[in-house]
């Protein structure tokens, strides 16, 4: 699923070679969300790119004045454009990936760009069943703020582990997040 890139970058990998992966979901309050991801591998072994884009709107709000007046309707919405590389170290199981992401979001009137990386590390054991993964998300900066004030984007450090039981059909998933804030 070439999806699984926008999370985490190395989990790009020759077998979504030309894959193409739409989703959307309608949640609560006309609230939409949705992604589109493609994956291409270039040389048939190593090397895949990716591209996707993430979108969420809000839907439609009633805007009040401090003195509860009526100001209208008002909406908000954000979109990810990524393009993405990995890359599986030659005789190994581990994979590397980066994302390069511009960001844009409205929010009423205020528009924000911004621009991130998110790095990504894979360990894949097909034989034993074992995945390892670290994942960066978020290194970068609003471009242009919202009413002129700056505000962070949301960095979040990730890590996981899984298993497949031989002798069961269960597999054991572990996931730490927020890494960043580490206590």
């Amino acid at each position: 699923d070439p999806t699984t890139a926008l999370y985490n970058p190395a989990t790009i990998n020759a077998k979504m070679d030309n894959q193409l992966q739409v989703n959307y979901v309608n949640y609560l309050g006309d609230v939409n969300y949705g992604t589109a991801s493609y994956a291409y591998t270039w040389d048939r072994r190593t090397q895949t790119f990716h591209a996707g884009v993430t979108y969420l709107d809000y839907g439609k709000f009633d805007g009040y004045d401090e003195q509860g007046n009526a100001t209208g309707e008002f909406g908000g919405n954000e979109v990810a454009v990524s393009a993405g590389y990995a890359y599986n170290i030659p005789w190994s199981d581990f994979y590397v990936g980066a994302n390069v992401k511009l960001i844009s979001s409205k929010l009423e009137n205020f528009p924000s760009l911004g621009g991130a990386v998110d790095l990504g590390l894979l360990y894949y054991d097909e034989d034993k069943a074992v995945r390892g993964a670290l994942v960066v998300r978020n290194l970068g900066t609003q471009f242009t703020a919202y009413n002129e004030v700056y505000e962070s984007l949301p960095l979040e450090i990730a890590a996981g582990f899984s298993n497949t039981m031989r002798t069961l059909p269960l597999r054991l998933h572990v996931t730490l997040e927020n890494l960043q804030k580490w206590n």
